[in-house]
């Protein structure tokens, strides 16, 4: 008995290492430093692997699914997605096979870079409005219409080694020594 005391701690640790070696690596997707500057192109971005940063929780606002399971949509943290459409300022991303999508755009402010938010449209406005930014938290998609209970605040992940590829793909100069 005391063997095994002594025993489960260390399998505990060596579990919470296999993991955390299994997980991808991921960071926030960002419009300037990444996108724009690294010039990314729209069939790079499609080929890359995003995810959720946080987990969503929506009711879809169909009279005849509210208030029933099937009008319950829950997107877990870190759900992957692929890019199937690109704008100037928005990615379009299905989190499943055959999926319209929903749009994650950035928010336009000169002072600072921006982080692509879940987005939507707005009646009356053009472009996409961060659902975040929205007074109803309301998300329309061509799926239909979604009360977003929680995770409004989403953004868009990249797998950070896929992003890493993306940078080395670019010119890199070696430098060169001094003529004499």
């Amino acid at each position: 008995m005391t063997n095994r005391r002594h025993a489960l701690p260390w399998l505990a640790t060596a579990l919470l290492l296999a993991l955390t070696a299994c997980s991808t690596p991921r960071q926030t997707f960002l419009h300037q430093s990444h996108r724009t500057n690294y010039a990314l192109q729209p069939d790079e971005i499609e080929a890359s692997q995003f995810y959720i940063s946080s987990e969503i929780l929506a009711r879809n606002l169909d009279p005849a699914t509210v208030n029933t399971p099937a009008g319950v949509i829950v997107v877990p943290v870190g759900t992957p997605g692929g890019v199937v459409e690109v704008g100037d300022d928005w990615l379009r991303v299905s989190f499943t096979a055959g999926g319209a999508g929903v749009i994650f755009t950035t928010v336009r402010d000169q002072s600072a870079d921006s982080a692509y938010w879940l987005a939507t449209a707005v009646e009356g406005q053009d472009g996409f409005v961060p659902v975040k930014d929205t007074k109803d938290k309301v998300l329309r998609t061509k799926a239909g219409n979604y009360e977003v209970v929680y995770g409004h605040t989403a953004r868009l992940l990249i797998n950070s080694d896929q992003l890493e590829a993306l940078k080395q793909s670019r010119t890199h100069l070696q430098g060169r020594p001094p003529s004499r």
